[in-house]
C-alpha cells in the first residue's frame, strides 16, 4: 500500500493476528465495510521485523523482533497455539499480583467458545479430558518403570493442544474477489 494511499471503511481492524483474524470474520456479512490493516506481508520480512525491536524489562523473555511476527496471521503462523478456554482461577483476584483479577467470570465467555471453536476448526468446544480419551493411544507400557502416560492422568490442568488455522493459508481474504474485508499489506 504506497503511502499516502487512503481506504474508506465503517471498522478498521489493525493487526491481522488471530483476534484481528477472528474480528473480521466475525463482522463478515454485517453490511459494514470491514478494512483489515496488517503492517506485514504473507511472508516475514527484516523491514517489518525491525519495528518490534525493544529492550525487554523485567523477567528475561526472547528478543521480540525473533519471538513475534509482523505478516498475516501474526506470529500464530509460526506457534504451535494453545487453544483452549481460560481455567476459572485465571479470573480470580490474587492478593500476591498487582491489578490481578477479571471484570467478567469465566462463565460469561462461555457462550464463545463454540463460535471460537469453529474458528479455529474443531469439530466442538469441549475441551475437557473425557472429550480426548476416545482419541488417545494407549499407554506406553513399561516394564518396571514408573512411567506414566501423563496425558491420561490430567484431571484439571489439561491442555487442548491444536496448530490454529488462523494464519494466512487458510484466512487469508481475496480482495481482489470480494469487496470485504479489504486487506491491504505493506509490502
Amino acid at each position: 500500500m504506497a503511502d499516502g494511499s487512503r481506504v474508506e471503511c465503517d471498522v478498521c481492524v489493525i493487526g491481522a493476528g488471530p483476534a484481528g483474524i477472528a474480528l473480521v470474520h466475525g463482522l463478515l456479512g454485517s453490511g459494514l465495510t470491514v478494512c483489515l490493516l496488517e503492517s506485514g506481508d504473507s511472508e516475514p520480512e527484516i523491514r517489518q521485523q525491525d519495528l518490534y525491536r525493544g529492550e525487554n524489562v523485567g523477567h528475561p523473555y526472547y528478543p521480540l523482533h525473533t519471538c513475534r511476527f509482523r505478516m498475516l496471521g501474526g506470529s500464530s503462523s509460526r506457534w504451535g497455539g494453545w487453544c483452549r478456554p481460560l481455567e476459572p482461577e485465571d479470573f480470580e483476584t490474587r492478593d500476591w499480583v498487582s491489578h490481578s483479577g477479571w471484570p467478567i467470570r469465566a462463565r460469561d465467555l462461555e457462550p464463545f467458545y463454540g463460535p471460537a471453536a469453529r474458528l479455529f476448526g474443531f469439530e466442538d468446544a469441549r475441551f475437557d479430558l473425557g472429550a480426548w480419551e476416545p482419541r488417545m493411544p494407549e499407554p506406553l507400557a513399561l516394564e518396571g518403570g514408573d512411567f506414566v502416560n501423563g496425558f491420561r492422568q490430567l484431571r484439571v490442568h489439561h491442555r487442548r493442544l491444536r496448530q490454529p488455522d488462523l494464519h494466512a493459508g487458510r484466512t487469508r481474504p481475496a480482495p481482489q474477489r470480494a469487496p470485504e474485508p479489504q486487506l491491504p499489506l505493506d509490502g
